[in-house]
This record gives C-alpha cells, structure tokens and sequence, in this order.
C-alpha cells in the first residue's frame, strides 16, 4: 500500500469512527413540528412530543389557523415537518396547548424557542399587528410572551409582553416582514415567595454556547399557579391585526440552550466525507 493510500484509509477511518461513535442527544422537554397534513386546520391536531392533549383554537379563529407545507427555515437549524399559517381576522388569533409540567428549579434555566414569520405577501405589516408565543403555568396570571408588539410609536418591535394584562418590555429592534426570525426565550426561576423570575429574549442568536447579552429582559414576572408552585404547564400563541398572515415554526422547550437550538450532528457530516473520500479513492484506482 502506497503512503497516500494508507493515509487516506486512515482518514476514512478514523472519520467513520468518530461519525459511529454515539452522540449525546439534545433533551428537549417539548417540541412541535406541525407535522400534519398541509391545509388542515391546527385545532384538534395532538402530534409533537411532551404534550398533554390536543391544540385547542379560539371561538375568533374562524378556522384560520392552518398548517403550511414545508418548514421555516434558519440556518443549520434542523427542521422537521410543516409550518403554522395563523391568517388574522380583527378580533385576533389564539391558541393554547397543555404540555407536561415543566417545575421551576431555583437557579436553573428553562429555554424556549421558535421561528416566527410575517408574510408580507398577505399584506403589510402595520401598527397594531402583533404575534407571539407564551409559556404559562395556569389559565390565568403573568407569564411571558416572546414576539412582536406594538410600540408605543406605533412601530412593530420584538418585546416580551405579559400575558397577565402588563405592559410589554419594548426592545429598539424592528420586526421585518418576510424575514423569518429565531426567537429564543430564557427563564431563569427564582422560588422564593413573591420572587420574580429573570426571563429574557435573544433574537437569532449564533448556535453553539449560550448567549449573553440579551435583546431584551424583565425581572417582573412571578410565574406561580394558584397554590404558589413555580412551574410551566400549557402555551399560547396568539397573532393580531388585519388582514395579516404569521408563520410559527419548530417551538422547542429544554433545559439547555442547546435543547431547543438543535443542529445536525457532526456523523451527519463526517459520514458525507467519508463517502466522498472512497468515492475519490476508487477512481483514483480506475
């Protein structure tokens, strides 16, 4: 055996090696997908992993709320499924979904994130629109919302609101349409009674580690049920304005950042050169 061959059967080796070693996996808590049939409606729909029931749509929906063929995408972001195409009346657009409990762990994070989409070929994004996700622990109470929002200039910005009825934390950063957006949530418990948690908003931040700074955060919100227990039990997503379509897309929730920011594994990767490499090598030999 040459030097190159024996080189190159070495370099294949060790790359199927490393591509069959097993890979520690992303322990996402919950995650949807909307991978239901394209042109059904979102109501009534029970897929996904780490839900309790079916998704539930409001009496304002006017079965409007439909999955879209194909996924959003973003980058390496690994996608899977169809989308949701929320296509706002003037009364809004809500609905909700029961997931297993999430319990809030003094000191530690729960992570959520999610593509959001306004389709500009529906018409233009106005004052007024709005579109967002939360995750909240009962029917009722302060629970934040990741999205866009109306700013007080009458400018759609990416904020956390309150679904509890407060006023939404603005950041200065504009919602484009027809840009698909990679909203990533943070909420960092603190149980102590009447301790509110530290929740903040990173908008497409860079895979890999955690980020730092945020876009944007609030420290006002207590996330506690009825009897007082920190915890995550159901979402909501809700999209405003007339005449106007948003698109939600692959909504994770885990206890890392890298839970709900999943990319294909390095094996992925590693087997395609490895194929490509005896590719080349046989027809070096032709």
């Amino acid at each position: 055996m040459t030097t190159k061959k024996f080189i190159l059967c070495g370099t294949v080796g060790t790359l199927l090696g490393i591509a069959l070693c097993p890979a520690a996996k992303a322990a996402t808590v919950v995650y949807e997908g909307f991978g239901y049939t394209a042109g059904t409606d979102l109501g009534g729909q029970n897929g996904g992993t780490g839900f309790n029931g079916a998704w539930i749509d409001s009496a304002a929906s006017g079965n409007k709320d439909k999955v879209q063929s194909g996924s959003l995408a973003y980058g390496s972001l690994q996608t899977a499924g169809n989308a949701l195409l929320l296509v706002t009346p003037f009364t809004g657009l809500g609905l909700d979904r029961s997931f297993s409990t999430i319990s809030g762990v003094d000191g530690t994070t729960t992570w959520i994130s999610f593509l959001l989409k306004f389709d500009g070929s529906s018409g233009t994004l106005n004052a007024g629109d709005v579109g967002w996700l939360s995750v909240r622990p009962s029917d009722f109470g302060s629970s934040p919302q990741f999205g866009a929002f109306t700013n007080e200039s009458d400018e759609v910005v990416f904020a956390i609101g309150d679904y509890g009825g407060g006023d939404p934390v603005f950041s200065a950063t504009p919602f484009e349409a027809d840009t698909t957006y990679l909203l990533v949530g943070s909420i960092t418990w603190h149980t102590d009674p009447g301790q509110a948690e530290d929740i903040s908003l990173f908008l497409n931040p860079t895979f890999g580690p955690a980020p730092g700074t945020p876009l944007v955060s609030r420290n006002d919100l207590d996330l506690v049920n009825d009897p007082g227990d920190n915890l995550l039990v159901k979402m909501s997503i809700l999209a405003d304005g007339g005449d106007s379509a948003w698109l939600v897309d692959e909504i994770r929730i885990g206890a890392s950042f890298g839970d709900v920011t999943p990319v294909p594994e390095p094996s992925a990767v590693l087997l395609a050169l490895a194929g490509g490499a005896l590719l080349w090598s046989r027809r070096r030999r032709k």
